[in-house]
């Protein structure tokens, strides 16, 4: 049979109701609260609104803006990241930006969002730099602006940093307290005490001096129904750390404990010793005696450097010869006590057998091992404390 072909003419489908206007929606940021840019992002939004609402082919969705928000991370940037996901939704044909800075300083993020919305036929149209995001020559221009604006971005913080710093060291810093318990601002921005908050500051610091660790402190405060500084229920290590540690709770503020490594991801990084640190003494009313909260770091550093407990690193193995270490049981309570036990550290690699141990188990068991070498070496530990009691009053004589 011989082989034929035969052109189907294509049939026009019709199409009824179909809107004829484009839903268009614009985003606008600035960078901080300052009221010159406050002003100017108002001025930006009526802008577009006027500018929307005069094309007759464009309904206006909505002006999506942020303000006193980086553009180098979308993380915190709630309106723009609204506005992505409105328009992947279908809600949006066409997006308007000012500006490629306006956007996104980012290169990766810019691309990846301007991409994303291109798969779904929704262009970004960057009026200053005349950039459609459909146009195959976009993505190139897209790329070389927002280079231009990431590069621009670290040198303003370079400056802003060598700003920061130089204050640091003539004692200029400015502290934050909304996350910080105990203290707050007056209208003027003077640094003064939270009455109600500093009582919680100072059962913390009283509970800590009567023995009670982290564990303690944190099951007598969640069974108390006491908020963190936050508003949450939850209370972690971290947390009370913080306020049995920071040196604001005397008085004083050291300056650069940490500093930024990355313009675009904004990671922060603990000082250890890169970059030079400023101690500020007496910067503001204290909530605990310095006297007091010397004597706590003494205890804390004891109790919580290197080991967070006693018998940490010298409780060993009999199986496998690696040290015990201490392990929580956050999802069980009881009585208010968060459950505690010992643990191979092998065990975890599942390359060790070794047993459970329960706290209240390896104290016991600790004790009476103490217990059986003091009574079998009595007499030697005694005279081994008289020797060197005798030694360092003997010492302590001459020198005077």
């Amino acid at each position: 049979m011989k082989k034929t072909i035969k052109e189907i003419t294509p049939i026009k489908k019709k199409v009824e109701n179909v809107p004829t206007k484009k839903r268009v929606a614009a985003y606008a940021r600035v960078s901080t609260e300052q009221d010159e840019q406050l002003h100017s992002l108002q001025v930006q939004r009526e802008y577009y609104e006027n500018y929307i609402k005069s094309n007759p082919d464009w309904e206006l969705v909505n002006i999506y803006y942020d303000e006193g928000i980086t553009g180098t991370s979308l993380k915190r940037r709630k309106g723009f990241n609204q506005m992505i996901t409105d328009a992947l939704d279908g809600k949006i044909d066409v997006i308007l930006v000012k500006s490629v800075s306006r956007f996104a300083r980012n290169t990766i993020d810019a691309l990846q969002t301007t991409r994303d919305l291109k798969l779904k036929g929704v262009p970004v149209f960057f009026e200053k730099e005349n950039i459609d995001s459909m146009d195959p020559k976009g993505e190139f221009m897209l790329t070389l602006f927002c280079s231009f604006a990431q590069e621009e971005s670290k040198s303003i913080s370079d400056n802003i940093k060598w700003s920061i710093r130089n204050g640091y060291k003539h004692g200029k810093f400015t502290m934050h307290t909304e996350h910080l318990l105990g203290f707050k601002k007056t209208v003027a921005g003077k640094i003064i005490i939270d009455k109600e908050q500093a009582k919680l500051v100072k059962m913390i610091y009283k509970l800590f001096l009567e023995g009670l660790n982290n564990h303690q402190l944190q099951a007598y405060l969640e069974n108390h129904n006491i908020l963190t500084p936050l508003g949450s229920k939850k209370w972690t290590y971290a947390v009370i750390n913080s306020i049995l540690t920071n040196e604001k709770y005397c008085g004083d503020a050291i300056l650069q404990k940490k500093f930024s490594i990355d313009v675009v991801l904004h990671t922060l990084k603990k000082n250890e010793g890169e970059l030079p640190q400023y101690r500020i003494y007496n910067n503001h009313p204290a909530i605990i005696p310095k006297a007091t909260w010397e004597y706590v770091q003494e205890l804390y550093s004891i109790k919580y450097t290197n080991n967070s407990y006693p018998l940490s690193n010298k409780i060993e193995c009999g199986l496998c010869h690696k040290f015990y270490q201490p392990r929580r049981n956050d999802r069980k309570k009881d009585y208010g006590k968060v459950l505690l036990y010992w643990v191979c550290n092998s065990r975890y690699k599942r390359k060790c057998n070794g047993i459970l141990i329960h706290d209240e188990q390896m104290t016991e068991a600790s004790t009476l091992a103490f217990e059986n070498l003091y009574n079998s070496y009595k007499d030697e530990i005694i005279n081994d404390l008289r020797l060197i009691a005798s030694k360092t009053i003997s010492t302590k004589t001459k020198r005077i």
